[in-house]
């Protein structure tokens, strides 16, 4: 559980596997609209192949036919892949590569058709409807995208000359094509910079409501949804809660100015992420100087053992406190509350931790207690 809150930690940086994860997301939704809704459209062409069957060319309209049958055997088959194999969502490769192979399948489909209607009716519509919808109908990486379609285009400026004999007609297409290509390719690009906007937007305002804008550690918010998803979890292991107090911290605001104490909070924050981090424990900022470390499933020693490195690393800091009555260097008090067969309630546990921290500080402060 601990687990989950550290995957979805964000330390100001967007880094390229969120954003992989946001993308597969919106395209594994997008994909099943998508998919529905071309499948719709080729029944609908298939009713109309066949209630005017008898006004396609005679040397073609089983060719149309059948495209239009395998268009909505695809999109079908695809449509009920995602619908049955839900674990596709927990999956971001899988599912882009699903987007790729489909859109190439989708581009081929459309320059096959367009082609034959090149022939016939000297326009390639179908190409170039399904050029733009790619484009717009899923997040691709513009160069993915440029990829994807470059068979389809091959085929297209291939075939042209063997299926329009008219010069300025066939010149006309290659102008045409060219200009909608170029088109698709921007059309995509904006789509994709527009979507990585929004994402960044979006995570920038999860970040703030989720973060300390300061320390950039989980703040109360962070710390409630963590506490109510450890309540309802039937399994729990050993629970080691540490409350850090920097002692008289208000007597150093009071003495170096707000500023040089934001600095000081920075700097422990920092300090107690690092344990954090190394133990696969969850860290918040309790209040104004105070911290608080909830670890799962270690031993009471490493859990005190984790204290008194904190307490280290803070005196090498060696941050001149001249206010302090306890010393004249940045000190802590920490509270310790450990639990080898876990807690029912972690409020429960984490009063205890605050009377052990309470204990500390009548103690003197720049120490470590425990309560029973």
């Amino acid at each position: 559980m601990v687990d989950f809150f550290l995957k979805n930690k964000n330390k100001t940086n967007h880094n390229t596997d969120k954003k992989d994860v946001s993308i597969h997301s919106s395209n594994y939704l997008r994909s099943k609209y998508v998919l529905a809704f071309v499948a719709i459209l080729e029944v609908l062409m298939l009713i109309l192949c066949f209630a005017q069957f008898d006004n396609y060319h005679l040397q073609y309209r089983n060719i149309y036919a059948f495209m239009y049958f395998f268009l909505f055997t695809v999109t079908s088959s695809g449509f009920f892949i995602l619908i049955i194999n839900k674990n596709l969502e927990d999956k971001p490769k899988s599912v882009n590569t699903f987007v790729v192979i489909f859109a190439e399948i989708f581009l081929l489909w459309g320059a096959a058709l367009s082609i034959l209607d090149n022939i016939l009716y000297a326009h390639l519509v179908v190409f170039a409807t399904n050029l733009m919808f790619c484009s717009t109908a899923f997040i691709i990486r513009p160069k993915t995208f440029i990829k994807i379609i470059l068979l389809p285009v091959a085929v297209i400026f291939i075939a042209l000359p063997y299926t329009q004999p008219s010069t300025m007609l066939l010149f006309g297409n290659y102008i045409n094509a060219s200009i909608l290509i170029f088109a698709s390719i921007m059309n995509n690009y904006l789509q994709y910079s527009l979507f990585k906007k929004q994402e960044i937007q979006k995570n920038e305002m999860k970040r703030l409501s989720e973060y300390d804008g300061l320390t950039n550690m989980h703040n109360r918010r962070t710390l409630n949804n963590f506490i109510d998803t450890y309540n309802e979890k039937e399994e729990k292991e050993s629970l080691g809660i540490l409350m850090i107090d920097i002692d008289h911290f208000k007597k150093y605001n009071d003495h170096y100015g707000h500023i040089a104490g934001d600095t000081v909070i920075r700097e422990i924050g920092y300090i107690v992420n690092n344990f954090t981090d190394e133990h696969d424990g969850f860290a918040a900022r309790y209040g104004g100087e105070e911290f608080i470390l909830i670890f799962e499933n270690l031993s009471h020693d490493l859990v005190y053992s984790i204290a008194e490195s904190i307490c280290k690393e803070i005196r090498n800091k060696d941050i001149k406190h001249s206010a302090s009555l306890c010393g004249d260097r940045i000190s802590v008090s920490i509270g310790l509350y450990y639990t080898p067969s876990s807690s029912n309630n972690l409020w429960d546990a984490i009063k205890h931790a605050d009377d052990a921290l309470f204990k500390a500080k009548n103690e003197g402060r720049n120490k470590i207690s425990e309560v029973e």
